[in-house]
């Protein structure tokens, strides 16, 4: 993932694209702040509420920005003064979770309420994690993802875990959705009609 990210950040600077960073609106804003950069329920062992809160604000903007997991560890190493492992490691987990904290407020600004749970089986993962495969779960009310501390939560909240997860559309949001494609193509073929575009 990391190669592709910087073949893709190489490719853009060579060709001169500017790569679009999402706009956070105050929902997701606030969403995120509540769900990752002062959630302190994603505890770091050795280090005070105010450095990880300090961490998670621009760890959270460096994910959400697209920003590699080596821009991240480095960015660690140099401000906080951790060692290269660790900070391989919280860069990775970091990044997993802002990103997770990202996706799950568009979703639910979108009306999404459920999702779908996908383990990485490739003989690494968890057994608990095996288990939750394929199982639909409310993001309000998400399983247990540490068996050990009982700990609840979604994909990739908790450290190495490397599941993922897809939101699941409810009737309503399918009956808007065709409502709002149908509304786009009326719209467009009144204007294709008016600019006599075939």
């Amino acid at each position: 993932m990391a190669d592709l990210q910087k073949r893709v950040y190489a490719n853009a600077k060579k060709h001169r694209i500017e790569l679009i960073t999402p706009k956070l609106d105050d929902f997701t804003s606030n969403e995120i702040a509540k769900n990752y950069t002062n959630n302190l329920d994603f505890w770091i062992k050795d280090w005070t509420e105010e450095q990880i809160i300090r961490m998670r604000e621009v760890v959270g903007k460096m994910s959400i920005d697209g920003q590699s997991v080596k821009t991240i560890e480095d960015y660690l190493i140099k401000e906080f003064g951790v060692a290269q492992r660790k900070a391989r490691f919280l860069a990775r987990n970091e990044s997993a979770i802002a990103s997770t904290s990202y996706l799950v407020s568009k979703y639910q600004a979108e009306g999404f309420t459920t999702f779908k749970w996908h383990t990485n089986i490739d003989g690494r993962e968890r057994p608990l994690h095996k288990q939750l495969n394929g199982q639909i779960f409310r993001f309000d009310n998400p399983p247990i993802i540490d068996e050990r501390t009982g700990e609840r939560g979604l994909p990739s909240q908790t450290y190495n875990c490397r599941c993922s997860f897809s939101p699941i559309p409810h009737k309503e949001w399918l009956e808007n959705r065709k409502k709002m494609f149908k509304a786009q193509n009326s719209f467009t073929s009144k204007l294709k009609r008016f600019f006599k575009v075939a």
